[in-house]
């Protein structure tokens, strides 16, 4: 099982409109320049996360879950229920609704992929 815990701020994004776009983000709140200066801290002991984002496109605040478990989290502004799971050295979300969110550890990033409607974007994360 990878280790996901550490902090980490917004470093870039890639293809992420595309996903604004097809969840219906309203256009006053899709500017993924937002996402700019947004944090996230991962706080893991052994199947049991803690999950802290402060700013950015969606909620603000803890999110707990173990894994593999149901979770409820915002994203882009919308709730989603969900499970989760580990796919390979992945930490998985899919939801209810067709989105799946994706969070892995690539070199010294946290890069956060998210898939809804037949499209992906990746928000890349630098160590805070």
């Amino acid at each position: 099982m990878p280790d996901l815990n550490g902090s980490f701020k917004v470093a870039g994004f890639d293809g992420l409109k595309a996903v604004l776009d097809k969840f219906g983000v309203p256009e006053e709140k899709r500017d993924p320049a937002k996402l700019q200066g947004a944090t996230v801290t991962i706080k893991q002991d052994g199947n049991n996360f803690a999950i802290t984002t402060t700013g950015g496109l969606g909620q603000v605040g803890t999110n707990t879950f173990s894994v593999p478990g149901p979770y409820s989290t915002e994203l882009f502004g919308r709730a989603v229920k969900g499970n989760s799971a580990w796919e390979g050295d992945a930490l998985v979300m899919r939801g209810e609704g067709g989105a799946v969110m994706k969070r892995e550890i690539v070199g010294n990033q946290l890069i956060y992929t998210v898939e809804f409607g037949g499209v992906s974007g990746k928000i890349m994360m630098d160590r805070a």
